[in-house]
């Protein structure tokens, strides 16, 4: 019996040793599942998947390199191997970058081809497969996909220590003169470790497309210890604080005592004792309706003016 590779073409399947009957045979038991046309994995590394999402695409990945040389892993392709923020509603589309359009028009169904230059600098490898390096890749999702999807991936990244500032800065400066280049270097400028979520790092994005003065993310206001008290973002000058309310703050696993809605009030009224006016909101309002964080952001800005005589929020 031939012995194949996790993942093997029709081609190969012959070469290891299988007649066309034996592969056919193979494919109707279920023992060969096929990934994409011509291409197969064994019916082990297939429930070995399971339902992991970014599993089946590297997978997928797999298959389609299988035929294909000179091209790059990009985009969220890339951010699915890296084990980075996906979107909501990905598409799930096997995402390559080649230097050059290919001659021709031949069909890769399930494939998006972006064309642009990978320097050697900007290459990179994970788990065998050609990607982009995790500085390029996030520059890349800014160009394509706008400030807000491209900082969500920088920031996590720059918190797993995936990238640096200086790779971010580096590689930004290779991209001159390229289409949708203005994000990317908001991205290269202002990504950062201490936002901790894609909510987080959203919400910095509407600051810096509304223009707001940026506040500190993540600050600790009082002893960074055991019941001190952190807010997402935080403008000092103007004793404005921002918390941006995910599910995770309130789905707490370690919390065996107070209720985490009762510990969340209790929280708000401490950063009211210390100054500040607290403005919140949510990620399906920062979906469908930022203009209202903005007009609220401001509007609670007023309020501190009149408590404190600090100046207000503009945008």
């Amino acid at each position: 019996m031939a012995d194949l590779p996790p993942v093997v073409t029709y081609a190969g399947a012959l070469a290891a040793g299988l007649t066309e009957s034996a592969v056919r045979h193979r494919v109707r038991q279920g023992r060969l599942v096929a990934v994409r046309h011509g291409v197969y994995c064994s019916r082990e590394v297939w429930e070995r998947m399971g339902g992991d999402v970014r599993l089946r695409h590297e997978l997928e990945i797999r298959a389609v390199l299988t035929s294909l040389g000179g091209t790059w892993v990009s985009h969220y392709s890339a951010v699915a191997l890296r084990q980075l923020p996906l979107p909501h509603g990905w598409d799930e589309i096997v995402t390559l970058t080649r230097p050059a359009r290919a001659a021709g028009r031949p069909s890769y169904p399930g494939v998006r081809f972006r064309t642009a230059a990978v320097p050697p600098a900007h290459r990179a490898a994970v788990f065998g497969l050609p990607v982009l390096t995790v500085a390029r890749n996030v520059l890349d999702i800014a160009r394509t996909d706008g400030l807000a999807a491209g900082l969500v991936v920088a920031d996590a990244a720059l918190r797993r220590d995936l990238t640096t500032a200086a790779d971010l800065a580096a590689t930004v400066a290779d991209l001159a003169g390229w289409p949708g280049v203005a994000a990317a270097r908001l991205v290269a400028l202002h990504a950062s470790g201490l936002r901790e979520s894609p909510l987080e790092s959203s919400s910095y994005a509407l600051f810096l497309r509304r223009g707001l003065v940026l506040p500190e993310s993540n600050v600790w206001l009082t002893a960074q210890r055991r019941g001190g008290v952190r807010a997402d973002f935080v403008w000092r000058r103007h004793r404005l604080i921002g918390e941006a309310d995910g599910r995770v703050k309130y789905d707490d696993p370690w919390s065996t005592a107070e209720p985490v809605l009762w510990q969340e009030k209790l929280r708000q009224e401490r950063l009211e004792d210390l100054g500040f006016v607290v403005t919140r909101w949510t990620g399906a309002e920062l979906h469908h309706d930022p203009d209202a964080i903005v007009a609220r952001l401001v509007a609670r800005s007023r309020r501190a003016h009149d408590l404190y005589g600090v100046p207000p929020l503009v945008p």
